[in-house]
C-alpha cells in the first residue's frame, strides 16, 4: 500500500463514526430529585430502529415521550419498566431526523437528543 492510500484510509476511517447511531443526554435532574445514593439515573442507549431505557429498579408510571426539532409530540405512552430490564421503544416509523426523547416520573426527567 502506497503512502497516499494510507493517508486517505485513515482520514476516512476517522470522518465515518464508529457508532452512527447514538442518544445523548442533553438534561437530567434524576439524581437530584432523590438521595443520590438510594437510586441511580435509568442508562439510554440505541441501535437502528430503537432506544432502550435500562434501569436497576421498578420505574411505574413512567412518561416516554419523542418530539421533532420543532416540539410537535410525534410518540408518547406510560409505562412500567421492571427492575434490571431494557424496556424498548421502537422508532423504525419515524423519518429520519434529528429528536428529542424525554421520560419523565413526576419532578423527575431525563431529556435526550437523538438521529435516526
Amino acid at each position: 500500500m502506497n503512502l497516499k492510500g494510507l493517508i486517505l484510509g485513515l482520514i476516512c476511517f476517522i470522518l465515518i463514526p464508529i457508532n452512527a447511531f447514538s442518544i445523548s443526554e442533553v438534561n437530567d435532574n434524576w439524581n437530584d430529585c432523590e438521595d443520590f445514593r438510594s437510586i441511580t439515573s435509568p442508562i439510554l442507549s440505541q441501535d437502528e430502529y430503537t432506544i432502550y431505557i435500562y434501569t436497576e429498579k421498578q420505574l411505574d408510571n413512567l412518561n416516554i415521550e419523542i418530539k421533532d426539532l420543532s416540539g410537535k409530540v410525534v410518540y408518547s405512552t406510560v409505562a412500567t419498566i421492571p427492575a434490571e430490564t431494557e424496556y424498548p421503544t421502537s422508532i423504525n416509523t419515524l423519518p429520519k431526523g434529528e429528536y428529542f426523547f424525554t421520560i419523565t416520573q413526576g419532578s423527575k426527567y431525563i431529556i435526550a437528543k437523538f438521529i435516526k
